[in-house]
């Protein structure tokens, strides 16, 4: 009895040893049948994954949808023979950028019912859905007649609004949440680009800068906790959280930092560059603070993740990174149980052995 119990815990303690520094298990999601190169965009809660397909030779890209029943599945296009996918709702609903049949680039919603439909645009033939919440409700950006770019809301009932943020001549929309709340950047009656809040009973906030001149607002949770990135006080471009009316820097460990998306648990994924162009994908939290995600997944493997695009509450993660062939893919991260998980099973089991004895 003695014997079992001292071999199960020198397996149990190689076990957490080996797996201490793994916090998450990758998964190449290949790409589309005559492409080279994927990036995934977005995640739902579902474990569904969107993004694009590209080949090195003509940059064209095409979107799929993802899940680990299916594979990586074609959405195809409004004609042109581009398209990228950038968000995916709980729903099953796609949004992203496809060229129509006139060669220009248009917002797309897609669903499984009615396929891929053009939202239109405001007047300059150039439009870009980069999120939809699960009411169906779709943000981003279009050109309008006077070549300004205009941020926009769509949603069914009231087809493609025009959201002016500050009175400036550019304003994009990146993301929303469930409450409607939205974030983005807009040009202010200053000149300034600055990232902003807006929702019905709020209004419209200006979210400031790290002392710097520009701030980005690239994502929204459903507490209202926004993140992006700005100019800092060295004019170095760093990564943001901002929540209870204050915009805190997340640090840099390379050249600059951005976080692109934030879930519920305030877990945020990004990117930051090393010697201002080796891309190295970001993650933060209040636990780990900022790390490389090459860190938190086995070395062996032979992955460097380039970029982070979005997470989910499940704490998956999704991007693309350069794989041992050298070749860049989608991947998908899954967080690993904790070893405390591992020891609590271990000890159990050695409860029932010394039960039987």
């Amino acid at each position: 009895m003695k014997k079992i119990a001292g071999i199960v815990i020198v397996l149990l303690a190689l076990a957490i040893s080996s797996e201490a520094a793994v916090k998450y298990e990758l998964v190449d999601l290949g790409v589309l049948d005559g492409y080279q190169y994927s990036c995934a965009k977005g995640i739902n809660e579902n474990g569904q994954v969107v993004g694009y397909c590209r080949n090195s030779e003509s940059e064209t890209a095409f979107a799929f949808v993802w899940d680990s029943e299916n594979g990586m599945v074609a959405l195809g296009d409004l004609g042109g023979g581009v398209s990228a996918a950038n968000a995916i709702n709980n729903n099953g609903q796609i949004v992203g950028v496809s060229s129509n049949a006139d060669g220009n680039y248009e917002a797309f919603l897609w669903d499984s019912v009615n396929g891929m439909v053009g939202l239109g645009d405001f007047g300059g033939n150039d439009s870009r859905a980069v999120d939809i919440n699960d009411y169906g409700v779709v943000v981003g950006s279009s050109v309008n007649l006077s070549g300004q770019t205009e941020g926009f809301v769509y949603d069914p009932a009231e087809g493609m609004q025009v959201f002016n943020s500050f009175g400036g001549s550019h304003t994009e929309v990146w993301a929303i949440n469930n409450s409607g709340q939205i974030t983005g950047v807009a040009r202010n009656s200053s000149g300034v680009m600055t990232a902003y809040t807006f929702d019905s009973e709020s209004g419209l906030t200006d979210l400031g800068h790290l002392g710097g001149y520009v701030s980005y607002g690239n994502d929204i949770n459903e507490n209202g906790t926004v993140v992006g990135w700005s100019h800092n006080f060295t004019d170095g471009l760093e990564g943001f959280v901002y929540e209870n009316s204050d915009m805190d820097g997340i640090g840099i460990i390379g050249s600059t930092s951005n976080l692109f998306s934030i879930n519920d648990n305030g877990q945020g994924v990004g990117y930051d560059l090393v010697n201002g162009v080796d891309e190295r994908a970001l993650f933060y939290d209040s636990e780990l603070g900022l790390v490389y995600l090459d860190d938190l997944i086995d070395p062996t493997l032979g992955w460097q993740l380039n970029i982070a695009w979005d997470n989910n509450n499940s704490g998956m993660i999704v991007g693309y990174g350069t794989n041992d062939l050298g070749i860049e893919h989608a991947f998908l991260l899954t967080p690993v149980p904790e070893p405390g998980t591992i020891c609590l099973i271990g000890f159990g089991g050695l409860a029932l052995l010394r039960r039987k004895k």
